[in-house]
């Protein structure tokens, strides 16, 4: 009996665990998301930025406002990459819901 309880209480640590590093990598999902949307509005602003330097005839700050623009879509992309990484984790069978219902 003693050794049912112990092997119960070890799977529910295993669970308590694994669920702690899934909420973990959706936090790095969610921000990464939130990063990529903030970088494409920089993206944008800098675009903006090289029209107006342009309407001004200040081709030398426009070109500079376009270098930063660039580096701003890359760091997008980047970040895309990173947002659509295959989350099979997710999909993982874990012991917790055999656990739980076994007790249900």
């Amino acid at each position: 009996m003693l050794y049912y309880i112990i092997s119960i209480l070890k799977n529910i640590c295993w669970c308590i665990c694994h669920l702690a590093a899934s909420a973990s990598v959706v936090s790095d999902d969610v921000a990464a998301f939130s990063s990529k949307e903030q970088t494409d509005k920089m993206a944008e602003d800098w675009y903006r930025r090289a029209e107006m330097a342009v309407e001004k005839g200040d081709d030398e700050l426009a070109k500079e406002a376009l270098t930063r623009r660039q580096t701003a879509v890359t760091k997008a992309r980047q970040l895309t990459a990173f947002h659509s990484v295959d989350n099979s984790w997710m999909s993982l069978d874990f012991p917790c819901t055999s656990i739980i219902s076994q007790y249900k």
